[in-house]
């Protein structure tokens, strides 16, 4: 018996990648605790942006915004090129979508706004787990 050639880039084994799956609707947990903590009727209305939330971050354009942000950093530009003082933010494309994607979520609105009375930070939170 002799030993299976050794695996390279291009050969040998290759592990699948695990599939995604919608953060709200596959969270037992989750569930259990917004069960507990909201009132049925809240998250009745709440679920379908829950779901479409939550469905939403998992998109191919998505993942590609995320994957930019991981590879492309901001950069702080101090000086120009001719000694003047500059101090501008850069940050690529991904950034921008994916402020844009948290900015439509309504987040921040939810905690701040009170539109959920004492509900709307949990709301807020939940809806930030699918950012």
């Amino acid at each position: 018996m002799s030993d299976p050639p050794p695996s390279s880039a291009y050969s040998g084994f290759f592990q699948t990648p695990p599939a995604l799956r919608n953060p709200y609707t596959q969270d037992p947990l989750l569930q259990r605790i917004l069960r507990r903590r909201l009132p049925a009727s809240l998250l009745t209305q709440l679920t379908p942006t829950f779901t479409a939330l939550a469905t939403e971050s998992l998109s191919p354009e998505k993942r590609s915004y995320l994957d930019d942000t991981r590879h492309i950093l901001p950069q702080v530009i101090v000086w120009d090129g001719w000694g003047k003082r500059k101090d501008e933010l850069r940050t690529p494309e991904g950034w921008r979508k994916l402020k844009e994607f948290w900015a439509e979520s309504g987040m921040m609105e939810d905690m701040y706004t009170r539109a959920y009375g004492t509900n709307s930070r949990l709301v807020g939170f939940t809806k930030f787990l699918f950012l």
